[in-house]
């Protein structure tokens, strides 16, 4: 079974998306970027992280893990309610963006596409955006 971690601080959210994702994948939960050196441990084979978290950005998150090797391979999704600037979105190097609020059909369409690909070069960034946020 695939594994997910999700880094989310809003525990509702947190609940709804590992009830609705737990059938399917092996769910991993985290509220706060401490979770962060756990990744190597953890090995998921997707992120879907929060752009607004106590005490790290999800953009701050990701370029961290996009510069380590032993985790610049993993997919990351990112979501957020707030807009972010596409440029803001690349430099994160994320492989998704989703605005919330979000279809869950939608994310779950994003994570198959991600967690199922061989297609995944160290530095670059898919072009899984969505609502507004498409960069190709």
């Amino acid at each position: 079974m695939k594994k997910l971690l999700l880094i989310e601080d809003d525990p509702d959210i947190l609940s709804v998306l590992e009830l609705l994702l737990a059938d399917h994948y092996e769910v991993h939960t985290a509220m706060t970027a401490a979770i962060v050196p756990e990744v190597v441990t953890i090995k998921p084979d997707l992120i879907l992280l929060d752009n607004w978290l106590p005490g790290m950005t999800g953009e701050e998150i990701s370029k961290i893990l996009k510069a380590q090797p032993t985790t610049s391979m993993i997919p990351v999704i990112m979501v957020s309610a707030s807009n972010i600037s596409d440029d803001a979105v690349v430099d994160s190097g994320v492989d998704a963006f989703i605005m919330k609020p979000f279809d869950i059909n939608e994310l779950i369409v994003t994570i198959e596409k991600l967690i199922n690909s061989d297609v995944h070069v160290e530095g670059k960034y898919g072009s899984l955006f969505s609502n507004t946020k498409t960069i190709i």
